[in-house]
């Protein structure tokens, strides 16, 4: 049994999830969730956000305060797709968790931090970033220092602030197009959903396109560990990155509901593969049915 610990505020489709920078689970075929809701057809206002989605899904010259950031739950017509974000703090395992829902709901995860990534190896975008930034953030074969660039980009003073400014417009463009590529190829494959994992999913507005916000609580201590282990990142350069984002608390005010994610990755997953079931009536495949 899953408590919902903030009340939902419109009924939804879509999962998402997102960091910086996405990739996607390999392509999926066979469909297994319901286009029903407590057995009801979706509809009514619920036809507002295919209209606006599809016209402009990853509209980024709104205004970016605070008001501009909600989402839009609960739009999805019965015969598309929904989106679920998810947001957390640095380390919080979001991807793991909707990875391990992903599987057995047989949905694909746009991972947004793999997006940005992949977008850092574009020569139009290395060109703009080195004109920026300058030839330090470069190799001797000409690529990207992600470690150079994070140094001159994370921070919460006036000069990381504005340097991640610039470094957000010249590659977010490319990340939202890739972004909604993929959401249009699940879409076009006959898929149900889709999980958007991306760390900015609420600064940058890209929450528009979602029909629910999940939050991953992870305790600060064990996110720390986390990123030391896996990214060999110091507690100073995590902590330098957590102050770049909203704080937890103002994102999980913002979540629809909220994933406990302090014990197993099974225990995580459980959760919001239960608050997926019951929220939009998806179905587990036959070979995962947990």
């Amino acid at each position: 049994m899953v408590s919902q610990v903030s009340s939902p505020r419109r009924p939804g489709f879509a999962v998402i999830c997102v960091p910086l920078l996405y990739d996607c689970v390999p392509e999926l075929t066979e469909p297994t969730c319901l286009k029903h809701v407590g057995g009801r057809p979706i509809s009514g206002r619920n036809q507002r956000f295919n209209a606006a989605y599809v016209m402009n899904p990853l509209d980024s010259t709104k205004p970016r305060d605070e008001e501009s950031h909600s989402h839009s739950a609960g739009t999805a017509e019965p015969e598309h797709f929904a989106v679920v974000g998810l947001v957390g703090g640095i380390g919080s395992g979001k991807s793991a968790v909707s990875g391990w829902a992903g599987e057995r709901l047989q949905i694909h995860a746009i991972d947004a931090d793999k997006i940005g990534h992949q977008v850092l190896t574009e020569p139009e975008v290395i060109q703009q970033l080195t004109r920026r930034f300058g030839e330090q953030i470069l190799d001797a074969d000409g690529k990207i220092l992600r470690p150079e660039l994070g140094r001159l980009v994370w921070g919460d003073d006036p000069e990381h602030q504005q340097a991640r400014k610039d470094l957000e417009a010249i590659s977010h463009p490319a990340i939202r197009q890739e972004i909604q590529r993929r959401i249009a190829r699940a879409k076009q494959s006959g898929d149900c959903g889709v999980f958007l994992d991306a760390a900015v999913m609420l600064e940058s507005g890209w929450s528009r396109v979602c029909d629910r916000i999940v939050f991953v609580d992870t305790p600060a201590e064990i996110r720390q560990q986390r990123v030391e282990q896996t990214r060999g990142w110091s507690a100073e350069q995590w902590r330098a990155r957590e102050e770049s984002q909203w704080s937890t608390e103002k994102k999980r005010d913002r979540a629809d509901f909220v994933v406990d994610n302090s014990g197993s990755v099974d225990q995580a997953g459980q959760q919001l593969l239960s608050y997926c079931k019951s929220e939009f009536g998806w179905q587990t495949s036959e070979k995962n049915p947990s």
